[in-house]
């Protein structure tokens, strides 16, 4: 078989603090696009604190990538003859030792603890149709959900409220426009085209984002304690809310288009009329920070993750709590609705999806696409795959039929934060370090 072009496959070597899973801060991504050297000397490709990790040399180890007949490149790790050794899973590399997929790697045995991961990169689309029964079944009505919880369908508020500004640029969803659909590109074909836009405002780093349901506007929230609207058509910023007293963890867009609702360090979810840009409610529940947001496909209920690690879900009406699922390990950084209402997805720092049954509102399954802390969940519009971002800086697509990761897509190498996709899967948000906002085309 012909050797893979660099495109074909990728590996990352992930910093891991097994004493400490939760703080993402710790889980550094590391992606190995070449030869990659390790130590402490500036020269590195990966430099290790000097002050942390006395015991690792100065050039301590290297990453190779090596060209096979197979169907994926091998990596190996060698130890450049390092004062205190290098292992892998325990023992330890006298010289070169080939990796495996989830190895854990020590540079010394008290030195710092990554593990090596590898994925295809996607560069075609995949097969044409996912087909057969699903683990997520579909209703014929997006209303079932709602009903299940005893809610009646109705609007958070009326019509005339909308935002008018979003009320002339409203679209057919593409994924129900088959002439839209079928020229262009989207996540859910899994076809990369890199196209940036940048936003720059925040002056610190972004952690939630939110597209809005028609595409063109985009909501972020920054440690800054602002939320800041932008407008993705004009590529410049349209507004800012302010009320948070610390930090914004994220921020969600009703279906129903006419209110943002955001969640932050304060514990306090806040509801934004987007028409005036004026906090209208808000509510408290959660026993720390809010770090996740989704309101349901009626606009009805508002489910939020919290870093207390439950989950609740909100009668949008009455404002108040319907019920909280505690299920989590650790803190609740995603949560999805599906389509149809009837299924809920979380994620979080214990790098585990759940899904919820909301009939029963208990998990009907539970997975692992990666080894790394979950930062984002969408369901594709047919409910068969689930969208999963995590800090490993990449995406992926856990298909619910084969109980596996179908197609990986890796992320920008300047991604920290948060993240986002677009409704339709054609645009995906990420952060750099600097507080800058960028939006990558499909």
């Amino acid at each position: 078989m012909a050797n893979n072009s660099e495109s074909d496959w990728f590996a990352t070597l992930m910093r891991y603090d097994s004493s400490n899973p939760e703080v993402e801060e710790c889980a550094f991504v590391y992606r190995l696009d070449q030869d990659t050297l390790i130590g402490r000397e500036v020269s590195c490709q990966i430099v290790l604190d000097s002050g942390m990790y006395s015991t690792v040399s100065r050039r301590h180890a290297k990453v190779i990538r090596m060209c096979t007949d197979e169907e994926k490149p091998i990596w190996q790790i060698c130890d450049l003859n390092s004062t205190n050794g290098t292992y892998v899973n325990g023992a330890k590399v006298t010289a070169c030792q080939t990796l495996k997929h989830g190895d854990h790697i020590l540079f010394s045995k008290v030195g710092p603890e990554f593990i090596f991961e590898y994925c295809p990169a996607v560069t075609q689309p995949p097969p044409t149709a996912l087909t057969g029964k699903t683990s997520v079944q579909k209703p014929p009505t997006p209303q079932a959900g709602a009903k299940l919880l005893g809610l009646r369908q109705q609007s958070l508020a009326p019509p005339e409220t909308a935002l008018s500004s979003f009320s002339h640029q409203l679209t057919t969803p593409a994924w129900e426009d088959n002439s839209v659909l079928s020229p262009r590109k989207s996540l859910w074909s899994v076809v990369t085209h890199p196209d940036f836009q940048t936003f720059s405002g925040h002056k610190s780093p972004v952690q939630g984002m939110a597209f809005s349901p028609d595409n063109t506007r985009l909501a972020s929230g920054g440690a800054d304690t602002t939320i800041r609207l932008w407008d993705l058509e004009a590529g410049r910023e349209i507004g800012q809310l302010a009320g948070h007293l610390l930090g914004v963890n994220t921020v969600a867009f009703s279906p129903n288009r006419l209110f943002l609702a955001s969640g932050g360090e304060d514990q306090a979810i806040k509801f934004w009329d987007l028409k005036t840009g004026q906090e209208v409610s808000q509510l408290v529940g959660h026993q720390s920070a809010v770090k996740a947001l989704a309101f349901s496909p009626t606009s009805q209920i508002l489910a939020s993750g919290g870093a207390d690690n439950a989950i609740k879900l909100w009668d949008l009406r009455t404002r108040e709590v319907i019920s909280t699922l505690n299920g989590s390990q650790l803190a609740v950084n995603a949560l999805a609705f599906s389509p149809d209402g009837l299924t809920l997805a979380s994620g979080g720092a214990d790098m585990t999806i759940h899904l919820w049954k909301l009939e029963t509102q208990e998990i009907i399954s539970s997975f692992s696409p990666a080894r790394a802390v979950v930062k984002g969940v969408m369901f594709s519009p047919d409910s068969q795959l689930l969208m999963v971002s995590s800090a490993d800086q990449t995406i992926r697509l856990w298909n619910f039929e084969a109980a596996q990761v179908m197609w990986a897509l890796a992320g920008p190498r300047w991604q920290v934060g948060g993240v986002a996709i677009s409704p339709d899967g054609r645009r995906f948000a990420g952060c750099d370090a600097t507080g800058a906002i960028k939006v990558w085309g499909l």
